[in-house]
């Protein structure tokens, strides 16, 4: 059955049809007499009125005014004073810095920006649309991993444009499928390719590389790990101190040093300077890899060490602890990925086992140190 509801004053009125020709007959006859009265009611024709009934039926106990109240604040559009993207991404980049973020993050902020401005620099932001900024990230010929870096800046910056209201919620989703990357297995380093890395690189990096090895792949980050020196290890408590201003998380937290990174920075390290001084940061020696048979792989120290100090201790609370993430987080991403005897002989490489490693392979001529 069809039926009709409305109101005159404090009075309700109700009917009942069984033919729905005649029910809209009678609700747009009751809609005009309503609408004759002194204005009491707005004029609807039967569309409207069955648009009005369904849309109540929708929004259940919510009033409809609400509902409309609330539709026009996501909508809301500023074009008063459109913004082109490169006056979009200043303004972002000025409200990032009031944060006080890591050096490392604002240059990759600049890269990212440098990448986005070749296309859309002058352009005003609400005449770019999703597909050119995906068309556009498509056609590069960046690795899927930097192609995601880049869209998550993007989806950064378009959200403060909503926040700001140059751009509509509409015109500041964004949508590209990651998923493959997001469950992709973390790449890590076997003991022998460790020993590799240390003899294809100069002294003056290897307590950079133990210290993401052994204590600093799990235990900080690697941006962490740049930030980090001497004067924050307590070798006397066998401890790193990983203070606010190191962390990504500004939450300070201690590493322990393990006697094999003990040896590493006891040899190797300036005693007062940082762990990797900023004007050594370089890129890895690509030649001297391929020398000895290695690749590089991207944040394999890190995954590695969350990898081997799961499987040597079964303990994901104290590897989380030590990486900074969820428990969790290391079970679905590092566990059964290697074999404890496997993490015993990664954690006992020294730099006296290195040495050995180079001699039995016959390539100490590849040794600098």
């Amino acid at each position: 059955s069809h039926r009709l509801l409305w109101k005159v004053g404090k009075r309700t009125f109700r009917r009942s049809y069984n033919d729905e020709t005649a029910a809209l007959a009678e609700a747009e006859r009751i809609v005009k007499n309503l609408a004759a009265s002194e204005g009491a009611a707005t004029a609807l024709n039967s569309e409207d009125a069955i648009y009005l009934i369904e849309c109540r039926r929708k929004l259940g106990k919510i009033p409809m005014h609400i509902a409309v109240d609330f539709y026009l604040k996501c909508h809301e559009h500023t074009t008063k004073d459109p913004k082109s993207f490169s006056e979009l991404w200043e303004l972002f980049y000025q409200r990032c810095q009031s944060r006080k973020l890591s050096t490392r993050y604002y240059q990759t902020l600049r890269h990212h920006r440098n990448f986005w401005e070749k296309a859309f620099k002058v352009q005003l932001i609400d005449t770019i649309s999703n597909e050119d900024y995906l068309n556009f990230l498509n056609e590069s010929a960046y690795t899927d991993r930097t192609k995601y870096n880049l869209f998550g800046s993007l989806t950064a910056v378009l959200r403060f444009a909503r926040k700001q209201r140059f751009l509509s919620h509409e015109q500041a989703e964004i949508e590209a499928d990651f998923g493959k990357l997001r469950s992709k297995t973390p790449e890590f380093y076997t003991p022998d390719e460790l020993c590799r890395l240390f003899i294809a690189h100069d002294k003056r990096y290897l307590p950079y590389l133990a210290l993401m090895a052994f204590g600093g792949s799990g235990g900080s980050r690697r941006a962490e790990a740049e930030r980090l020196s001497m004067r924050d290890v307590l070798f006397d408590e066998k401890m790193i101190r990983m203070r606010p201003e190191i962390t990504k998380t500004s939450t300070g937290r201690t590493l322990d040093i393990p006697e094999v990174l003990k040896q590493w920075l006891a040899e190797f390290a300036s005693p007062d300077g940082r762990i990797l001084p900023l004007s050594k940061i370089k890129a890895m020696p690509v030649q001297r890899l391929k020398a000895l048979g290695l690749q590089t792989k991207q944040n394999a120290l890190r995954h590695s060490f969350c990898s081997y100090h799961l499987a040597l201790h079964r303990n994901a609370a104290l590897t989380a602890e030590l990486a900074g993430n969820s428990p969790q987080m290391l079970n679905r991403h590092y566990k059964a990925l290697v074999s404890k005897i496997a993490a015993e002989r990664w954690f006992s490489l020294s730099p006296d086992a290195v040495r050995t490693f180079a001699k039995e392979h016959e390539i100490t001529n590849l040794l600098t140190w």
